[in-house]
């Protein structure tokens, strides 16, 4: 990777079932743009469904993005399923103001 590359930002569009089916598949995608770009901004308005493992893989990307010192983060405030889902497990209620600000795309890292 060049410098440019780390200092650049790359989009990773999530559509569709993100489930525990897909998981491995957007896990690897993940991978791939995290490892291109310093930034990756993730874009999931458009998705259908989304469970707690696709919801547990974001966290988990966006720790060890922040352990690189590079960053992942929400292209836009999640919507549709993806904070139908997120609402259900309880990660936007309660004073867990870190969790808010990467759902809810306020950078953190």
């Amino acid at each position: 990777m060049t410098n440019a590359e780390a200092d650049e930002t790359g989009t990773l569009h999530l559509e569709g079932a993100l489930t525990l089916r897909t998981a491995d598949e957007i896990k690897m995608k993940l991978l791939e743009a995290s490892a291109r770009y310093g930034t990756v901004e993730v874009e999931c308005n458009e998705a259908d469904e989304v469970d707690l493992s696709i919801i547990q893989l974001l966290l988990a990307a966006q720790l060890s993005a922040h352990a690189m010192n590079r960053t992942i983060r929400f292209a836009h405030p999640v919507s549709g399923a993806m904070r139908d889902s997120l609402e259900r497990g309880g990660f936007l209620s309660g004073p867990t103001a870190q969790n808010h600000a990467f759902w809810l795309n306020t950078e953190i890292c």
